[in-house]
């Protein structure tokens, strides 16, 4: 994505939260899991750093039912 956004580009990612429901939770997980890769675990783990990993600026909102959230990077 960096490679490809103007230098005073946007990239919105939006992406679904780890489910709060103990049993949808589960099933989520394993899900994910079963992808079996680290960007799997990184995605569970919920945090920033891999985009700031990649842009200069993150930041992070969240839908108001909880169950998405939105992720704004600049180069």
């Amino acid at each position: 994505m960096r490679r490809v956004v103007r230098p005073d580009g946007l990239v919105l990612i939006m992406e679904h939260e780890v489910p709060r429901r103990p049993v949808i939770r589960l099933q989520f997980r394993i899900r994910m899991l079963s992808m079996g890769s680290a960007d799997a675990r990184e995605f569970i783990k919920g945090g920033l750093e891999p985009y700031e990993r990649v842009f200069s600026r993150v930041s992070l909102s969240r839908s108001r039912s909880g169950k998405s959230r939105l992720m704004s990077c600049r180069k």
